[in-house]
């Protein structure tokens, strides 16, 4: 059965589409237009210094990627690198959203300076967190090596095979976790109270309310920050 609209339900359906098409037009040209122009030069023997000799080639650029074994390393280091730095920060800022969200004196206040290091530009955490490495002038190395006299010489931080990669996530996961922070926070202030009252009434403990209340009203909330955590580590070029 066609439906026929009133002169009325035809304007309202037309208003609203012209309010969305200033948008699709500019994803369009933005996102749209470029992904696809990128994919069909994945195909093409593509060179900046002959680029009138530009030819089709098929499948033969991710071929010789694929071969490479420089590709499937950086690959599985990338993929460590994204798995560790989400599953940190949502265990520290699930956690510190839990502790924040009992009625303790000066909650916002604490909350809003956990949230300072987001606030900061990511080259600028680069920087900082560069200088904390170095070997030589160091804060990180000179408590390890001058104060608590752990190690016999200066940790290279950043420059060492075993140092490198938790040197990096941990930068990261100070940058990131006030994100995963706010927006847990926010998730826990959308739990009905009424139903960890019942859960009380019932006689289940606070690992039991937490499971069975608290973390499936919030599951949506993970699930997009989660998402967000992850899509924004994989571009995370500068640190």
């Amino acid at each position: 059965k066609i439906k026929i609209w009133s002169p009325r339900e035809l304007r309202q359906r037309l208003f609203a589409f012209g309010l969305v098409v200033p948008a699709l037009l500019i994803l369009t040209f933005t996102i749209v237009i470029p992904i696809i122009d990128v994919i069909r030069m994945s195909f093409l023997d593509y060179n900046l210094l002959k680029i009138k000799n530009v030819a089709w080639n098929g499948f033969r650029n991710y071929a010789y990627l694929i071969s490479r074994q420089e590709f499937l390393l950086t690959f599985l280091r990338t993929i460590y690198f994204v798995f560790m730095s989400v599953a940190i920060q949502f265990l520290l800022g699930l956690v510190c959203a839990l502790l924040l969200h009992r009625n303790i004196i000066g909650a916002q206040f604490i909350k809003g300076m956990l949230f300072l290091p987001w606030t900061i530009p990511m080259l600028i955490v680069g920087v900082v967190w560069m200088w904390m490495y170095q070997p030589q002038y160091g804060i990180l190395s000179y408590i390890v090596h001058n104060v608590l006299h752990l190690t016999k010489d200066p940790v290279n931080w950043a420059g060492q095979m075993n140092t490198a990669m938790p040197a990096v996530i941990a930068a990261t996961v100070w940058r990131t976790t006030p994100f995963m922070l706010v927006m847990l926070s926010a998730g826990l202030q959308t739990v009905p109270q009424d139903l960890l009252e019942a859960a009380v009434i019932d006689g289940a403990n606070p690992w039991q309310k937490f499971i069975r209340v608290t973390l499936p009203c919030i599951m949506s909330v993970v699930k997009t920050v989660t998402l967000t955590s992850i899509i924004l580590h994989f571009q995370m070029f500068v640190l």
